[in-house]
Formats: C-alpha cells, structure tokens, sequence
C-alpha cells in the first residue's frame, strides 16, 4: 500500500529539499588567508581558517541573511521575513537559551510555513527547519522555541530586499504582492529589535 501525505507535509518536505541544508542554499566556505573558495563537496582543511557566505556573497552566520535568502527563493509566494526582539520575547527559548542575542530573524511562508535554516545549520539549536503553524506539535514547538506569534513582527525591509533581489534575478511580481498579514504588533512585542 502506498502512504500519500497530507498537503502540509508535503510542503514541508520540498521546503526542506530546499532549504535544508548548507549545499542546498549554495553555501560556500573561503579561505581567510588565501581567499579559495570551497563548494559543498570539496574537503576543507582542518586548520584551514575560512568563513561562509551564500551565493550573493551575503554572511551565511546571519540569521536575516538566511531568512532573506528563503524569501527570494520562494517569491513571488507570500513570503515574509519575520522576527522578535528578545527583551520583548523572553519566553522564546532563542531568548532564555541565549541562542542568539538581540533577536532572531526568519521567513513565514503563506502565514502557515515557518522556515528557518539558521536555526539548525548555523545554531544547531533545533533539529528542524520547517514547521507548519496548523500542525499541533509543530505549533508547540514553536511556541516553546520562538514564542508566542504576537511577539513577531515582519521586517519589512528584509522582505523588500529579498523581493528586490529576487526581481533582479528575472522574476517578475510587484513586491506590494507580499502578504502583510502574518505577524501581530501588540503592546508586548515591539518591532525595532535588533537584526543580526
């Protein structure tokens, strides 16, 4: 008997297929020294010093980096680059863990798909990507690792960049087709965090 997936599931596994891994988002390491560039299947020294950027040359430690990185890649969908502050979010496990300071950055996707590459490959701070906001245990644990959604707010100029970027690379919808509607101001939850 073949096992079919429910629409959710399957979305996230292809957002997985996509953004799942450092080879998938074009993650390349470079040479702090000698300025080599080392793709995903070439073997980097052991006391090379290198650093890693994603194919437009953006910082991929950056967890807005990768966020944006998300957007571009899905537009024209309704992606947005969403995030918190962690003083007005400690109940985030980002914040109580000090997983990253200031706040943390990632792309809601259609207001259903939270997907967030850094939070796995650069924080190793989770061991998904992907969560579907409908899905009850998926919604649990991002409650307990991001906090209650009313602390998120959209960073509108990540969004637009991406949905720049994303033009310039010969897609042709108008950014003000971006969804504006997943994220909640409250007085709570403020939208001048820090972005890394």
């Amino acid at each position: 008997m073949e096992k079919t997936l429910d629409a959710g599931a399957s979305m996230k596994i292809r957002l997985d297929i996509l953004f799942g891994s450092d080879e998938a988002l074009g993650v390349l390491f470079i040479g702090d020294e000698d300025g080599r560039i080392y793709g995903p299947d070439d073997p980097v020294p052991e006391d090379a010093a290198v650093h890693s950027v994603l194919p437009d040359g953006a910082s991929a430690t950056c967890c807005t980096n990768y966020a944006i990185r998300v957007v571009r890649d899905l537009y024209p969908a309704p992606a947005q680059v969403v995030g918190f502050s962690n003083t007005e979010n400690p109940q985030s496990r980002v914040a109580r863990e000090k997983i990253h300071p200031g706040g943390h950055d990632f792309a809601v996707l259609a207001g259903r798909y939270l997907v967030d590459p850094w939070i796995r490959l650069v924080a190793l701070a989770a061991d998904q990507i992907v969560y579907d906001l409908v899905d009850p245990a998926d919604a649990a644990r991002v409650r307990d690792l991001y906090g209650p959604v009313e602390c998120w707010t959209v960073n509108k100029t990540a969004t637009e960049e991406a949905a720049r970027a994303a033009k310039g690379s010969g897609r042709s919808q108008e950014p003000s087709k971006l969804k504006q509607g997943t994220a909640h101001n409250s007085a709570s939850c403020d939208t001048n965090h820090e972005r890394s």
